[in-house]
């Protein structure tokens, strides 16, 4: 590790992105008790998959699924915001391995070719400079 990080990760440790409490070894962008505390919504599980209600007839799919769910007040909240609006394009990727590593052991991605983002606005794009 080099010295730099070293003495700035002594004086300012990264800190949960969900309760600002001090990341562990180990940890990265949300603790241990926050990614737990996460409610994860199974959609990818139910045959009635509310994901898959909302786009069926708007567009070609084979799945759909939605990991967490988000209320306005919600930790998850938090997360989306310093994402989006805060520069924290890391904690985007971060949670996005979080779900990969949670469905890949469901099947969910048996047979998948291509895994597709819901397309954002040029603009927007543009601003935050990532999607």
């Amino acid at each position: 590790m080099k010295i730099g990080r070293f003495i700035a990760e002594a004086l300012f440790p990264a800190r949960c992105h969900a309760c600002d409490a001090a990341l562990m070894a180990g940890e990265r962008f949300i603790c241990a008790r926050c990614l737990h505390d996460l409610v994860r919504t199974r959609y990818h599980s139910v045959d009635d998959n509310p994901m898959a209600e909302r786009f069926a007839g708007l567009i070609p799919f084979q799945r759909a699924a939605a990991q967490f769910f988000y209320r306005p007040e919600s930790d998850m909240a938090v997360l989306v915001q310093d994402f989006k609006y805060r520069k924290f394009p890391g904690l985007a990727r971060y949670l996005g391995h979080v779900a990969a590593d949670e469905l890949l052991p469901t099947g969910f991605f048996y047979g998948v070719d291509a895994l597709v983002p819901v397309p954002m606005h040029w603009r927007k794009r543009t601003l935050r400079g990532y999607n």
